[in-house]
């Protein structure tokens, strides 16, 4: 592995996915979801700008993610091939996408011309800081690729992983779902339909 990314044992790589992958996965899809709200009811109340704190997590988590995906372990992260599987493909993370992800994660740099991002749907184009859903979508997408990736390995103890990351997932889902559907959500909406998350592969 690497220099802060030593080898880990399949217990330890178990606890890894249940207490820190499908944690990042819980807060992305909840954060994603409360910036859907936020961003449908555009309330624009000065000191509750949740639109932006929700943005700026699902960025964070979304990054994370999508590093840990479609990456190699390095020295300072681990990538999926720590659970012995090849790192997955991803044809939107990647160049603007990834480019514009990490600036605007690590760096202040001048945002007065905004780039227009391809969205997850392959047709749309979308400022950043409209990318939230979008980022998040494409994680759901690789995390179902890497449950079956690990339900593929030919060691018992990392297949058997792959009902962990489908429960994590649908459980996240869930939780995002309760999101739209706060008492905070529905006294604020007022009556004003919020559009319901369709995440891949989801009926």
């Amino acid at each position: 592995m690497g220099r802060h990314t030593p080898a880990m044992s399949d217990t330890e790589l178990a606890v890894y996915l249940e207490e820190h992958l499908a944690t990042e996965l819980q807060w992305l899809l909840r954060a994603a979801t409360e910036w859907h709200v936020q961003d449908t009811l555009k309330l624009g109340i000065e000191g509750y700008e949740v639109q932006v704190f929700a943005m700026d997590s699902a960025f964070l988590h979304a990054r994370t993610l999508l590093e840990f995906l479609t990456k190699c372990t390095s020295d300072n992260y681990y990538g999926c091939d720590a659970f012995g599987i090849s790192r997955l493909e991803s044809q939107r993370y990647g160049g603007a996408w990834e480019e514009h992800l990490h600036a605007a994660l690590m760096h202040a740099q001048d945002r007065s011309e905004t780039t227009m991002l391809l969205g997850f749907d392959g047709q749309s184009r979308k400022r950043l800081d409209q990318m939230p859903v979008d980022f998040a979508k494409e994680v759901v997408r690789l995390w179902r690729e890497f449950a079956v990736a690990l339900g593929d390995h030919d060691r018992p103890t990392i297949s058997r992983l792959q009902g962990v990351a489908e429960k994590s997932l649908e459980d996240a889902i869930v939780n995002a779902d309760r999101v739209a559907n706060s008492k905070v959500t529905t006294a604020h909406a007022d009556g004003k339909p919020i559009s319901k998350i369709r995440w891949q592969g989801q009926a």
